[in-house]
This record gives C-alpha cells, sequence and structure tokens, in this order.
C-alpha cells in the first residue's frame, strides 16, 4: 500500500514510494488517475483500499494535470530534499503575554484583598467608642513638699458598667472589705439584715469570682476600720461590740486564714478614722465613744512594737468624718460633727492637719459647707477632693478642694444628687468614682440611690456613668489589683442591710 501526500502547490496526490504524482483532485473532492485514466472519488482506484487521514481541502479549479512535472523528475527530492523524514515541528514561541497576564491578574487579587481588609478595620474602628486622653499627675513617693510640681501622664477615660459576681453569705453594712497583698480581698464583720453586729468574715478571689468563709472574729463588730499592715496582716479596730463602742483589736494573718488578739486602743472608739503612715503606723482620731458622744483624742499603732500610744489631740471632738494621707506624709481630718449621733445634728466645716513629725494637729482651711457623712479622696495631683455628705439642714451638691500649698478650700464640680454614706474611688486613671449613698443624714433613711458619677480632675468636671442595679449606701468599694471596683453590701433603699456584690469594669 502505497503512502500518499498531497501537493498544495499543483492540486496533485504524490505517491512517496513510487515517486510520481498519481491523480488530482477537483473541486467536488473527486480524484482522476493521471498514470491510468480510471476515475475514482474518495478511493485509491481500482484494486486500492481507501485512503486513511485527514479529509483534503479541494484544489483550486484552475490547475490540472497539464501542471505536471516532465518524466524521470522525482519529485521526492524536490518535495522532500531533507528525504522523506517527517520534518521536524517548528519550536512553539512561548506565550509571554498569557504569563503577564497571569501576574496581572494576581496583582489585582492581592489588591482587591487589600482593600477588603482595610475596610473591615475602618468599620471597626468606626463601631469602637473613641478613646478621649486626658492627663492625669502621678504621685511620686520621693516629693516631700506637697508643692512639687506633678509629672502629667496621658490615660484613656473610662466609663465602665457594674456587673452582679456572686453575693455574700452574710447580709452586711458598716463593715470593711480590704485588700491582701496577695490581691484576695477579705470582708470583715459589720451589721446583718437583722440590723445586729456579725463577727463573720469572708473572703473573695477576683480571680475566681468567688466568696468563701475564714475564721471569724473574736467578737461582733461594725463601723470598725481594717487597715493593710506593711507585712501584710489586717489591723481591725475599734467599731461598736453589743452597743457598746470597742477597745480591742484583732489581726489577721492570711498566711493562716486566722485572727489573733492585738493591742488595746486607750478609748473606745466607734466609727473612727484609721490612716496607714509612710514609716507603716497607723494613726487613728475621733469616733464616737460608749456614750455616742464624739471624740477630740488620737492615737498611734506601732507595728514594731506592736503597741498603741496616744498623740496629739484634734481641736474639736468629731465623727462621721474623713482622715486622707497628704503627699508629704501628713494627715488632713475634714468635717465630722461633734454633736452625739442620734441627735439633729450640725455638720463642721473646720479642716486640721497631724503632722508625723511633731505629732500635733493645726488648724488649716475651712470648708465653704459644713458636712458630715462625706467621702474625701486624694488626687494625683495632691490636691484632695470632698464629694457629698451634709447635715440635718443642708446636703451640699458642690463638690470641694483642699490645695495642701495654699492650706485652702476652693469650689469643685456639682453633682447631680446628694450622697451621704456614698464613697469616693480614684481609679488607676486618675479619675474618681462616686457611687450611691443616702439622701438625709440618718443611716437608715428611705430614698437612697442608684446614680454613680465620675469625677475627672483635668477637666474638673463630674459626668454620670452607669448606675447601680438599685439604690444602696453605707457600703464599701474597693479598688481591685486589677482596677476594677469591687462594691459589697451596704443599705438599700429601703434601709436593709444588702448581700449583694458588684464589679464596675
Amino acid at each position: 500500500m502505497g503512502a500518499f501526500r498531497y501537493c498544495r502547490a499543483c492540486g496533485h496526490d504524490f505517491d512517496v514510494e513510487a515517486g510520481v504524482l498519481v491523480g488530482e483532485r477537483d473541486p467536488a473532492g473527486a480524484g482522476v488517475d493521471a498514470q491510468r485514466g480510471a476515475g475514482w472519488a474518495g478511493t485509491n482506484g481500482p484494486g486500492r483500499p481507501e485512503r486513511r487521514g485527514p479529509s483534503l481541502p479541494p484544489r483550486n479549479p484552475a490547475l490540472s494535470t497539464r501542471n505536471a512535472p516532465p518524466p524521470g523528475v522525482d519529485l521526492r527530492r524536490t518535495l522532500f530534499p531533507a528525504g522523506l523524514q517527517t520534518p521536524e515541528p517548528a519550536p512553539t514561541r512561548k506565550r509571554r503575554g498569557l504569563r503577564i497576564g497571569f501576574v496581572v491578574e494576581m496583582l489585582l487579587i492581592v489588591v482587591a484583598a487589600i482593600l477588603v481588609i482595610g475596610g473591615v478595620a475602618y468599620l471597626n474602628l468606626q463601631t469602637v467608642p473613641p478613646v478621649i486622653p486626658v492627663e492625669t499627675a502621678a504621685p511620686s513617693p520621693t516629693d516631700t513638699p506637697s508643692s512639687a510640681p506633678p509629672t502629667k501622664t496621658t490615660t484613656p477615660r473610662r466609663l465602665g458598667i457594674f456587673n452582679p459576681t456572686g453575693n455574700l453569705g452574710v447580709a452586711r453594712s458598716f463593715h470593711t472589705a480590704t485588700v491582701l497583698t496577695d490581691g484576695r480581698v477579705v470582708v470583715v464583720g459589720g451589721q446583718d439584715s437583722d440590723g445586729r453586729g456579725t463577727a463573720s468574715v469572708e473572703l473573695f478571689d477576683p480571680v475566681a469570682g468567688t466568696f468563701w468563709p475564714s475564721q471569724s472574729l473574736a467578737s461582733a463588730r461594725s463601723l470598725h476600720t481594717a487597715t493593710t499592715l506593711v507585712d501584710g496582716r489586717i489591723l481591725v479596730a475599734g467599731g461598736t461590740a453589743f452597743g457598746s463602742a470597742a477597745l480591742t483589736c484583732e489581726l489577721y494573718d492570711p498566711a493562716t486564714g486566722a485572727f489573733t488578739s492585738g493591742p488595746r486602743l486607750n478609748i473606745g472608739r466607734a466609727a473612727p478614722t484609721a490612716t496607714l503612715l509612710r514609716d507603716g503606723r497607723v494613726l487613728f482620731t475621733g469616733g464616737a465613744n460608749d456614750d455616742l458622744a464624739p471624740i477630740a483624742s488620737a492615737e498611734v499603732y506601732d507595728p514594731a512594737t506592736g503597741s498603741i500610744s496616744s498623740t496629739g489631740s484634734m481641736s474639736v471632738p468629731r465623727d462621721r468624718h474623713t482622715a486622707t494621707l497628704l503627699r508629704d506624709g501628713r494627715v488632713l481630718v475634714v468635717g465630722g460633727s461633734q454633736a452625739r449621733s442620734g441627735t439633729p445634728t450640725t455638720g463642721l466645716a473646720s479642716a486640721e492637719i497631724w503632722d508625723p513629725a511633731t505629732g500635733r494637729f493645726t488648724p488649716t482651711g475651712s470648708l465653704s459647707s459644713a458636712r458630715l457623712l462625706h467621702a474625701a479622696a486624694l488626687l494625683p495631683s495632691g490636691l484632695v477632693l470632698i464629694a457629698g455628705g451634709g447635715n440635718a439642714l443642708l446636703a451640699p451638691l458642690a463638690t470641694e478642694l483642699y490645695d495642701p500649698d495654699a492650706g485652702a478650700f476652693r469650689p469643685g464640680p456639682t453633682m447631680s444628687v446628694a450622697r451621704l454614706r456614698g464613697t469616693a474611688t480614684l481609679l488607676p486613671e486618675g479619675q474618681v468614682l462616686l457611687i450611691g449613698g443616702l439622701d438625709e443624714t440618718s443611716p437608715k433613711v428611705v430614698g437612697g440611690h442608684a446614680s454613680v458619677e465620675l469625677y475627672d480632675p483635668t477637666t474638673n468636671q463630674v459626668q454620670p456613668t452607669s448606675s447601680l442595679p438599685a439604690a444602696l449606701g453605707a457600703h464599701v468599694a474597693t479598688l481591685l489589683p486589677n482596677g476594677q471596683v469591687m462594691v459589697t453590701g451596704g443599705l438599700d433603699g429601703l434601709g436593709r442591710s444588702s448581700v449583694g456584690v458588684l464589679l464596675y469594669r
């Protein structure tokens, strides 16, 4: 069987083995045998099998067998000068356009991804409330004079919310809640739901968010003080026990979870103040005696000797007052009452300063409004904020600021509500959180409120923040190491002791 190839130049079929033209094609695709004169259509002629392979295009009708080469001409050499081998296919050129297109497509995908990620980040930024920078002055323990210029730092303004975090095992008001050196909080004593003193003690773990009972006090007490000493122990002093002003002190050891007897006060004190001094001693001022009369004397506990000794007395008897440690180590005593508890009370506008170097009290500037049952907080600038309180005649809404350099008070911003037995807690950002309070001087009056406000020392403004779930006063607000504020117990709007515990985040 011969091998045939089609010559596009002349329109003939070429017999490769014989080296001759064997026919031509007409426009309809029918072949004519140029050598034998036998007609054929789609066959190899008589006696030949049908040719296989792809169909060939019809030749130009202008071409004919007259174009055949003269006899003796070997078309194999003419058509295939390199021999009968099939010529090598021409090298394929690289499709550079396809590669460039692929690269461009990948670049477009990357750019689109960047735009999508950037858009999501932008939307997230729009949904996050803006952080308003404020400047606060960080106190330095090495600054002895209060006139030393404070170091300014920028901190975000915080507006948090209150969340319940379990309940106390015993309803409490007029109790204490003190942070231990390991971050736990020990809750001691107070008045229970029946208005009686309790000796129970509970521990709160802020990491686990749980309470559990600890060893009880030797005797029930409320309106006492609890101070964390330098060595980590807690000194519990004074208060009321079975209707009398307590003389005894107890020391709580967090390592053992047990109380031991401490030294005795020189005089029984209900609702005194206790201030930890820079040298580790504790100053007790004022309070009420067994007859519910205010006290003018003061005394100092020295942990080095484990004893309590008298120091200079205040210029007037005071209870329901405040005592604040200043940056220079002195103690500012403000307001209070010199009238017997349970009688119509007129608050004091006077203030005085105790100097640890001399052990004496000296008068300083007075408040513009007399007040008791108020709260005080040392600001990072060295000023002292006085908020809330009042007397039987007036419960001022205005706050006041004490300037140790000038030795005088000046007006501060106005709160939205009166706050007696409220709390003022300095936050790490430098603001002061003003929580709850009662509307009258009576500790069990109906009509407490749930209002909470923030004092901002950089703007000297008070602004509202998230309210308490219910009215509260005579509670305790404790700043935790993580910056949260824990609110325990207190009196509700009906004058009942509460078991509630809240965390301000």
